[in-house]
Parts: structure tokens; C-alpha cells; sequence
């Protein structure tokens, strides 16, 4: 019952201060106000152990390398469309899947496009 109110508290604080002085619903705003002090801790520790990945660094080659890969494009067909070999495409490739920390071009279409 008091979890829209403990996500909300930032938002609601200065009602739930003028209301705390009403003896009537002190111990209901004691309870939020306590429980949003545990909700806070939470959130904090699922956000540093969810989103703290640190976006790689990717030369200007790779991200054009992963785009075209990501579209469908093989090896031969990406270096004919870059003008380069598909030896450089392999080893680019590589580069990129190492620095996402992936190994295939289905993950490579989930990282490219999932916001960090």
C-alpha cells in the first residue's frame, strides 16, 4: 500500500512533511519515510551492478565494419563496400568482438543497438 508513495517521495516530500505533523498520519509517513531510506539503497545497488558497463572505445572502422556486419553484410561484402580486404574486415571484427565482450554477430546486432 505505501510503495506509490516510497517511489515517489522525492516528489511528494513537502506534502508528506506538512502531513507529518497531523498525529493522524504520523506513523503512515514514518513507514514511508523509512521504507524510501531502504528503496534508495536498492535502487543504488541495482544500478551499480546493472549499468555501470562502460561503453568501449570503437574506432571510426570498427563501428562501420559492425554497422555493415549488423545489416547482413559478409566479410567479402563489407570489404568491397569499404574498399578494403577481407583479411582487414576479419581482423576488425575481431577487434570489435573483443572490446564488446561477444563472440557473434547476433550478439554484435544486441550490442550495437542496445543504449548503455
Amino acid at each position: 500500500m505505501i510503495l506509490p508513495f516510497v517511489e515517489n517521495t522525492r516528489e511528494i516530500e513537502l506534502v508528506l512533511t506538512r502531513l507529518s505533523g497531523k498525529h493522524k498520519y504520523a506513523e503512515f509517513i514514518w513507514q514511508i519515510q523509512k521504507a524510501y531510506v531502504s528503496y534508495q539503497k536498492s535502487v543504488e545497488m541495482i544500478k551499480s551492478a546493472c549499468f555501470t558497463k562502460e561503453v568501449p572505445n570503437l574506432t571510426p572502422c570498427e563501428c562501420q565494419i559492425g554497422l555493415l556486419a549488423v545489416d547482413g553484410g559478409n566479410n567479402r561484402e563489407i570489404a568491397e563496400a569499404l574498399f578494403i580486404s577481407p583479411n582487414t574486415v576479419k581482423a576488425e571484427m575481431k577487434s570489435l568482438f573483443a572490446k564488446l565482450g561477444i563472440n557473434s554477430r547476433v550478439l554484435l546486432t544486441k550490442e550495437m543497438f542496445t543504449e548503455k
